[in-house]
């Protein structure tokens, strides 16, 4: 029986927070509870802060230069499920956009009725609203195991400010990529690392801290969604001429100044991908990991925004902030855990309750609400001052609006 990508990403955040955390028992390794729902009502999630109302479209594209992932079959390609989240038009007859599919939220490991009582704050396949053009572009790469549309209430918010927000479910390493023909591709759990490694069962919780195979596997990873975003931002230039998806982005995205962003893994390919293609701009990593550090190019702006769980007095991430060249900022939300950046904790305190919110060091004690509320801040702070030239004044010091987060800048 497949596992649910929570648990698989509980498994690769478990070895950094075994590193952290002085007493291994400590840690809870299961996020959603195993209890049926207290309630089965609608949930909407936060409404965006900004002045655009929002849309967004599901396609797919084919990367002829690379094989498929861990593909034996060489006429293979690389395929990839995107979701672009982006600033529309006041008034549209387009109706609301899901949130995740029923296949998503099982291997999501939740009850797939939840799937149809989450409202988001989207139009479905809306048009780009024209009272702006070009539009500002960011990229965002999910954790391992996980699927963009679980980060809805951080990518909404950016839209709604003025962002085309394009996010990549990477074949083979999201929970489940399901692409608009239906076809559907897992998270393999029997991969073939890299040349001269034999295949190896996965369990993500000890290979990552099992030496060569869990690091080659990270390293494999962290490249991969980092060309992944190399080659959507090609897809973009082409969509720039000729409409793409709809028809709609003909002309009106900036991609002079792309910025990049993603979640634990992602967050790990995010600075790969600084490092890799000099067209990116400014980047974030939210909680994610230090794989490959080698290979970091730290002169770019960067900000690392992580929980306290897994990042308090870490050795590797403060050698990495003290070598930056560039604009650096390490924020630490007090109490917040490895998922505290994704919608997990919205989702659970409707449906199980604050306690189920508010357990372990995957979520903390911090109330959801307040987290995503910094992230949202911070990030949108963030990527306007560094891709739109407007200085924040948040980017500063440390605010009296948000009192739980540790600022660090260089």
């Amino acid at each position: 029986m497949k596992r649910s990508w929570l648990e698989l990403v509980l498994g690769g955040a478990l070895s950094l927070l075994i590193t952290a955390c002085s007493e291994r028992s400590e840690v809870e390794a299961r996020l959603v509870p195993d209890s049926p729902p207290r309630r089965t009502t609608e949930y909407s999630l936060p409404a965006p802060s900004g002045p655009h109302p929002v849309g967004k479209l599901a396609t797919s594209v084919v990367d002829s230069s690379r094989g498929g992932l861990f593909s034996e079959e060489p006429r293979d390609r690389r395929e990839l499920s995107l979701y672009v989240w982006y600033p529309t038009e006041p008034e549209t007859l387009a109706g609301p956009s899901r949130y995740i599919s029923p296949l998503m939220a099982q291997v999501a490991g939740l009850p797939v009725e939840l799937a149809s009582l989450v409202r988001t704050n989207a139009t479905a396949t809306s048009p780009l609203s024209s009272t702006r053009e070009p539009w500002p572009v960011v990229i965002f790469l999910p954790g391992l195991g996980a699927n963009v549309e679980f980060y809805a209430s951080l990518l909404e918010d950016l839209a709604s400010h003025g962002y085309v927000v394009v996010g990549i479910d990477p074949t083979f390493i999201a929970g489940v990529t399901e692409f608009p023909d239906g076809r559907t591709f897992f998270l393999d759990e029997d991969l073939r690392v890299g040349e001269g490694l034999e295949r190896t069962p996965i369990n993500h919780g000890r290979v990552m801290a099992a030496g060569v195979v869990g690091s080659a596997l990270m390293d494999t990873y962290a490249g991969v969604m980092a060309d992944d975003a190399s080659f959507v931002l090609d897809v973009l230039a082409e969509w720039n001429e000729d409409g793409g998806p709809a028809r709609t982005f003909a002309g009106r995205l900036d991609l002079s100044r792309p910025g990049v962003f993603g979640h634990s893994m992602g967050g790990t390919a995010t600075l790969r991908a600084l490092g890799s293609d000099p067209r990116f701009r400014a980047g974030i990593n939210l909680d994610g990991g230090l794989h490959g550090e080698s290979e970091l190019h730290l002169g770019d702006p960067l900000m690392i925004l992580g929980g306290t769980y897994l990042f308090e007095g870490s050795p590797a991430l403060a050698h990495t902030f003290a070598r930056m060249s560039g604009p650096g900022y390490w924020l630490a939300l007090e109490g917040a855990g490895h998922f505290s950046f994704t919608d997990a904790g919205l989702l659970l305190e409707h449906f199980y309750g604050e306690d189920a919110a508010r357990r372990g060091p995957f979520l903390g004690p911090l109330d959801p609400v307040r987290a995503t509320r910094s992230s949202r801040d911070y990030i949108r702070a963030f990527f306007a001052q560094y891709l739109r030239g407007q200085p924040s004044a948040l980017l500063k010091g440390p605010s009296s609006e948000h009192p739980g987060v540790r600022f660090h800048k260089r």
